[in-house]
């Protein structure tokens, strides 16, 4: 079969992308660190450091070999892991969704240091975007779901605040392979950096007001959001506040419950 080229392919398309307004200060996300990260970090070295111990006392110190073959084994499925998203998915640039990329270069400039992640969309049912790290390749995935949601919203810069979100992640390099470690053992830290980055995005858009609809819309979806009744909802997010056992519940979960996180953007 014939290797499609540009002349098989259709022509430019004439539908716009909604612009997204980004205004905002500079923000050192530094300061948006949640209380308690320091303490959950530290912790998560300790038992990191003594889990190697353990790992060398208990194989004669097999156990160490692996770890020093894992970086190599790390590297090529590293390069595996970057192939299939550069071969399956859309990455956006001045040519290619240029509003979605005028605003991840803005939001970058103001948080971040060095390059811009690169940001792919792929296909997914699933209203997700997440912040990952290869080497010293930092990307950013957004799926196709997330986005729609956020163009459906009353707002579209919801999606500005999702990018906002993963570029603190970025930033903050919780996605390090060996802070990645810690925190699928310690869930506490993982949820700690979703309240930071969640912080770091509401002063990227100095919009509180986007925040609370962006995480409303993971709660529901477009399609029903439109139909929510945010006083009545803010009575549920006190009532969960309140609730100690919706802590207990979270405890294993890598993200706070989204209506903990919304009670943080409603301030």
């Amino acid at each position: 079969m014939q290797e499609p080229t540009s002349q098989h392919l259709p022509s430019k398309s004439s539908l716009s992308f909604p612009r997204l307004s980004i205004e905002g200060p500079e923000v050192d996300p530094h300061t948006c660190i949640e209380p308690g990260t320091g303490f959950a970090l530290t912790l998560g070295y300790l038992v990191a450091g003594f889990g190697l111990f353990v790992i060398a006392a208990s194989t004669m110190g097999f156990g160490l070999i692996f770890l020093l073959i894992a970086p190599l084994v790390n590297y090529f499925n590293r390069k595996k892991a970057l192939a299939l998203i550069h071969g399956s998915g859309i990455k956006i640039g001045p040519e290619q969704f240029p509003e979605l990329h005028k605003c991840v270069e803005t939001l970058w400039g103001r948080v971040g240091n060095g390059a811009s992640p690169e940001v792919y969309i792929i296909e997914d049912s699933v209203m997700n975007a997440f912040a990952v790290r290869y080497g010293k390749r930092n990307i950013v995935l957004l799926t196709d779901d997330m986005i729609h949601g956020c163009l459906q919203s009353r707002d579209p810069r919801t999606l500005a605040f999702v990018v906002g979100h993963e570029l603190a992640h970025t930033a903050l390099k919780h996605h390090s392979a060996f802070r990645t470690w810690i925190s699928a053992s310690l869930k506490r830290l993982s949820r700690l950096d979703e309240y930071t980055a969640d912080r770091v995005a509401m002063k990227l858009l100095d919009n509180p007001k986007v925040a609370a609809e962006g995480i409303v819309l993971l709660t529901v979806g477009p399609h029903l959001l439109p139909y929510i009744n945010y006083d009545a909802l803010e009575i549920q997010v006190q009532e969960v506040v309140n609730d100690r056992s919706s802590r207990k519940a979270e405890r294993q979960l890598t993200h706070p419950l989204l209506l903990h996180r919304l009670d943080r953007a409603l301030g």
